[in-house]
């Protein structure tokens, strides 16, 4: 089980690496196959798309158990069609024979179809990683509290890194993608191993990062808007406008001017009444018929 695990790239045994990387370096791949492509889901494997370790035949592991392999184990895995390539590792070897099971997210990534043939190869000479930089897809993973810790723990699920691939993690029911930018040291693969490796991880603006600038005045646009401070302010009177006729009809100019200049300013003081209040009512002022409510003339004649 220990050999297996080795294999596969579980944890420990990481001080075998670097014996065996030199050891395999600048040699012939021991194991190259076309196979079968499918995503995880179609074996209900949903623990596969939290990462990028795929599902191999027994037959690759019966092929490989007789060499002395470096750990961990990593594949290229490559759709030959589209010249798309990832590498991989792996989490065990229980697929029918002829066929891999990889993360949906791949299958996507390589622009896959199902049962399509890929190459599969193994990779023996993958340096281990010292240097990271990643891009967010969304803002909202930097939103996230410590995203750093949340990267490293996810990133458990990763046997290795290549350059220009975009993979996923999941946090909190959560999908956030994250492109690599750059990985360290440089190689040939464009690939690091990130199993028992200290990585330095350095964080790119996200994708759908928007910056709010202050809002900044042209020359000419301040010199307006000071001009304006300078020039006196005029009340405005909200009732002007032009006279109408609620008919509809149009007013005759003429006679509105002439009543206008005519029109002198009404000034109450030269219009006092006596004692405040005009006592005498002149004769013949009101004409008319005065009469009596409940009598009628007649009947108040005779009293008299």
């Amino acid at each position: 089980m220990d050999f297996i695990n080795q294999l596969i790239g579980g944890r420990g045994g990481g001080g075998n690496y670097n014996q065996q990387y030199y050891a395999y370096n600048n040699r012939k791949p021991q194991y190259s196959d076309h196979l079968e492509v499918y995503p995880a889901y179609m074996l209900e494997r949903h623990d596969l798309e939290k990462g990028n370790k795929i599902l191999l035949p027994p037959s690759v592991l019966n092929t490989l158990s007789a060499s002395n392999l470096p750990y961990p184990m990593i594949f290229c895995v490559q759709n030959t069609y589209l010249n798309k390539q990832t590498y991989v590792g792996v989490l065990e070897f229980i697929a029918p024979e002829g066929t891999c099971y990889i993360p949906f997210w791949m299958f996507q990534m390589l622009q896959c179809f199902d049962g399509q043939q890929i190459q599969v190869t193994l990779v023996t000479d993958v340096k281990k990683g010292k240097f990271v930089k990643i891009q967010p897809h969304e803002t909202a993973f930097i939103d996230l509290p410590d995203p750093r810790a949340i990267l490293e723990k996810e990133l458990r699920n990763y046997t290795v890194l290549h350059q220009g691939d975009t993979i996923h993690i999941e946090f909190m029911k959560q999908h956030f993608q994250i492109d690599i930018l750059e990985v360290k040291p440089a190689n040939d693969y464009n690939a690091i191993c990130v199993v028992d490796a200290e990585i330095e991880v350095d964080f790119a603006k996200p994708l759908d990062y928007v910056e709010h600038p202050l809002p900044t005045m042209t020359k000419k646009e301040s010199s307006v808007v000071m001009g304006e401070e300078n020039q006196p302010k005029q009340e405005k009177n909200p009732f002007s406008g032009k006279a109408t006729r609620i008919d509809g009809k149009a007013i005759d100019q003429k006679k509105l001017k002439m009543k206008e200049e005519v029109k002198e300013d009404y000034d109450p003081r030269k219009h006092r009444l006596p004692n405040g209040v005009r006592r005498k009512i002149l004769n013949n002022e009101f004409v008319g018929k005065s009469t009596v409510i409940g009598k009628s003339m007649s009947t108040m004649n005779k009293k008299k």
